[in-house]
């Protein structure tokens, strides 16, 4: 049964993060998954393989994989194999030592006892130091993180791979301004449209992971000998995938004045394959598979003069904390020195902190594709060990070059396993091309010359082993599928139920958010410094003091630190660093009266209130308490803190409830450019009240906003 299909890949071929060459002191964790999305029916098991590395300078002992929130309708075991990658190592479910310097790979085995609408399964990979302290790898969407769903019925399950130009994972846009392209190759392991047994009908669409990043993408199909578009590229494509594979290359175009940072768990690229809901129509169904690659550009802000002493927009943040917990959330920084912030909790898996924007940001203008030049975007077909992609990820895999030592494993993976349909096993790794992979029909030519890539489907065999495996990364910081921040799930809840189904669809839920609120200011260069009020709403613990500082550059990246001002306080975000990518939504030419509309509130959940904002910003409504049968009156309104930007000023009185007060804070309108949306975009922001201990998050939706419990 094509969906009960295991999918035979070397360890060597997965987007294993090698460490640098100093180690760390104790175990240090990375991890990573291939491939990164399935669809499968319940009852009916997958599979994907993952990869921990140590690269601390100790032992990291009884290792496991686990999902990383409970309750899911989702069983999963693990299984921790030889080098061979088809010999068990230990039994099932049974936790194994990695030496320092080594890498594990395991098969994963997840299987679905219930419907569950795409959406993002995070995983934790958890080992114990020497002292029995338990640690952990980061959680990176799109690189150890799995898009997954479970239909009734059997699906499409759409395994993909995707290529650059440069070959090690990144999109790699040259100039301010400039573009640069990814192809992808597909191919449908599952079943099609309505169960039958042809090509599934699908929509193709490339997005952002609902990160904001300052780009606009295009998508073409491409013959898959020339690489040449079969059509003008374009917002989104309509396709049809069977057992033949098929080949597509998004065009990313950068902004001429900002920057996108390389920040590859927070900059990246993907594009995603959607079941089609109605024929030449961009309403899309179920997430069925999805790939990616990290993306960076230059700012030509950077190099000018800033018209601003402070580090003044919407930032998309991550704070990274100790043992692999993460926090992910908006910043706002307003040019008079304000800054706010929303961090959403790691237990929730909270990522989507622009969910509304279901769809990344590719702006539905229709600018040129640009890039059209060199639509084979074959890449040098070394790319990589590590698949579609590494992208360096977070720098740590410093030679994933699969030249044929292997680097990551040491093995010498070739061909192993059948996964080489080449079967020649020369040493190159057919990591990196020279298998051509084709193993799920993704390399036609079997050449693995590095051409193919967007356009054979072999995807430049880069890696042959896994590559079709999809590294889909579909993953997710996106959405991908769903979930997240991007798409499909738009309600957004990540109540741990994905709303309809369990799936942990990162959803944002306001509730369980952390607030900040302070000053900041510059040493009139670019370091940076912000006194803030904390306010952790899961705990409901108000006023705790955090002191925040880094370095940053203009309309690209901001990083730091983030540290409670006394070691006796601190909220659920602990300590440790941030980094933080430019929002395009900043930038973005709107008004007050392009405010207006009628919107639901939205707790991540289900709708808690509602409001109706005018023409001039004023607005009232009401709002249910969390966790409380009261409803708050609401009244209040937005004021432009910059005519120029997309950031506003909340003042907001709730009244009639336990919650009563007078909160200030800020909020910016998110882009929203595809077509299942109303006519108006959605809200985001917050506010406080003076003495900092309550808090309200404005996840506003317009009313009629198509969201995924709605379909």
């Amino acid at each position: 049964m094509v969906s009960r299909k295991v999918l035979l890949l070397s360890a060597a071929s997965l987007s294993v993060m090698c460490t640098s060459t100093m180690a760390l002191a104790g175990p240090a964790l990375q991890a990573a998954v291939l491939p990164s999305s399935r669809s499968t029916s319940i009852d009916t098991p997958v599979t994907i393989f993952a990869s921990m590395i140590n690269g601390g300078d100790s032992i990291a002992r009884s290792c496991g994989i686990s999902l990383r929130r409970a309750g899911l309708p989702v069983d999963i075991s693990y299984q921790a194999m030889q080098g061979d990658n088809a010999t068990p190592a230990a039994s099932a479910d049974t936790p194994v030592d990695i030496e320092a310097g080594a890498a594990q790979a395991f098969v994963v085995t997840f299987t679905a006892n219930a419907p569950v609408a795409a959406g993002t399964l995070r995983l934790t990979y958890a080992c114990s130091d020497d002292a029995g302290a338990q640690v952990e790898a980061p959680v990176v969407d799109g690189v150890n993180a799995l898009s997954f769903s479970a239909s009734a019925t059997p699906s499409p399950d759409v395994l993909t791979i995707a290529q650059s130009p440069s070959g090690d994972g990144y999109i790699r846009i040259p100039t301010a301004g400039g573009a640069e392209a990814m192809a992808i190759s597909a191919v449908n392991i599952g079943v099609g449209t309505n169960g039958k047994a042809e090509e599934a009908d699908l929509i193709a669409m490339p997005d952002t992971g609902g990160v904001a990043l300052p780009i606009n993408l295009f998508v073409c199909e491409t013959n898959a000998v020339t690489g040449a578009c079969l059509d003008t590229p374009s917002t989104f494509v309509h396709t049809k995938i069977g057992a033949a594979p098929k080949s597509y290359t998004v065009f990313a175009n950068a902004d001429a004045e900002a920057g996108i940072p390389d920040f590859p768990d927070l900059s990246r690229v993907y594009l995603r394959f959607y079941e089609e809901d109605s024929a030449q129509s961009s309403v899309r169904g179920q997430g069925r598979g999805a790939s990616g690659l990290a993306v960076t550009a230059p700012s030509a802000a950077a190099s000018s003069p800033s018209s601003s002493t402070l580090p003044e927009g919407v930032w998309e943040a991550r704070f990274n904390s100790g043992n692999g917990s993460y926090h992910e959330g908006l910043l706002f920084v307003s040019s008079t020195g304000s800054v706010n912030a929303i961090v959403y909790s790691d237990s929730d898996n909270d990522r989507n902190r622009n969910g509304n924007d279901r769809n990344g940001n590719n702006d539905c203008n229709g600018g040129d594709d640009n890039g059209r030049n060199d639509n084979d975007h074959n890449g040098t077909g070394n790319n990589d060990s590590n698949s579609g992609d590494d992208n360096g990820r977070n720098g740590n895999d410093n030679d994933h070059n699969g030249n044929g030592d292997n680097q990551c494993d040491g093995g010498d993976n070739n061909g192993r396993n059948g996964n080489d349909n080449d079967h020649n096993g020369t040493g190159d790794n057919d990591r990196n091309g020279g298998d051509d992979n084709g193993r799920n029909g993704n390399d036609n030519d079997h050449n693995g010359t590095g051409n193919n890539d967007s356009n054979s489907g072999d995807d430049n065999g880069r890696n042959g082993n896994d590559n079709d495996h999809n590294g889909t990364g579909d993953n997710d910081r996106n959405g991908g599928d769903d979930n997240d921040r991007n798409g499909n799930d738009n309600d957004h809840n990540g109540t741990g139920d994905n709303d309809r189904n369990g799936g942990d669809d990162n959803g944002r839920r306001g509730s369980s958010a952390t607030l900040l609120s302070g000053t900041i200011s510059t040493d009139g260069s670019d370091g940076w410094t912000a006194s803030t009020a904390v306010l952790d709403l899961a705990g409901n613990t108000g006023g705790v003091s955090y002191q925040l500082g880094g370095n940053w550059e203009a309309k690209s990246f901001t990083t730091g630190t983030y540290v409670p001002a006394t070691s006796a306080s601190a909220a659920s975000i602990g300590n440790g660093s941030l980094r933080a990518a430019f929002s395009r939504d900043y930038d973005r030419v709107t008004s007050v009266a392009t405010l207006g509309g009628s919107f639901d509130f939205y707790d991540g959940r289900k709708d808690v209130g509602n409001l109706t904002v005018s023409s001039n910003g004023d607005f009232s409504g009401t709002y249910s308490v969390p966790g409380s049968t009261q409803t708050c009156n609401v009244s209040g309104g937005f004021t432009s803190t910059n005519v120029s930007t997309n950031l506003y000023e909340v003042t907001l009185s709730l009244q009639n409830c336990s919650a009563a007060g007078s909160y200030n804070g800020m909020a910016t309108l998110r882009a929203e450019d595809d077509d299942r949306s109303s006519a108006v975009n959605p809200i985001l922001g917050m506010a406080m009240t003076a003495d900092n201990n309550s808090g309200i998050v404005l996840d506003l939706f317009p009313k009629g906003h198509v969201r995924d419990d709605d379909r």
